[in-house]
């Protein structure tokens, strides 16, 4: 019988692999581009200050105002943060194709049969036959 697991293994580290120069492409035009570079920013800012309320509210404390990021450190972590989404969305997409083949595939490994005999135990079980 085949095992799946390392080819899919395989597939996966393929598709990281190939999503990485979409990621870089990202990371590099949030530098080029001023309209990008401030939706870095914004996104970077947002999840800092997220991050920050999550954090302190895991420990039982809250904060009424949160620094901001500098300029640098927003550009470069809303690149990463939004390359790495890219990443994990195409991986995503990957699962849930493969999940969908592969249900579908196993519909054809059924016994012929099988519908037939759902089918038939259901009227004995409601008292038709």
């Amino acid at each position: 019988q085949f095992n799946a697991m390392p080819l899919f293994k395989f597939g996966m580290l393929l598709v990281r692999t190939l999503s990485k120069p979409v990621a870089n492409a990202i990371k590099q035009r949030a530098v080029e581009r001023p309209s990008f570079k401030k939706l870095c920013i914004d996104f970077a800012q947002a999840w800092n200050r997220f991050e920050i309320r999550l954090n302190l509210g895991l420990v039982g404390h809250s904060a009424r105002v949160i620094k901001p990021l500098d300029e640098a450190t927003a550009v470069k972590s809303g690149a990463e943060i939004l390359g790495e989404g890219v990443v994990f969305t195409i991986a995503a997409i990957v699962l849930f194709a493969e999940n969908r083949r592969a249900a579908a595939s196993e519909v054809h490994f059924l016994p012929k049969n099988m519908l037939a005999h759902d089918i038939w135990e259901r009227f004995r079980s409601c008292g038709f036959v």
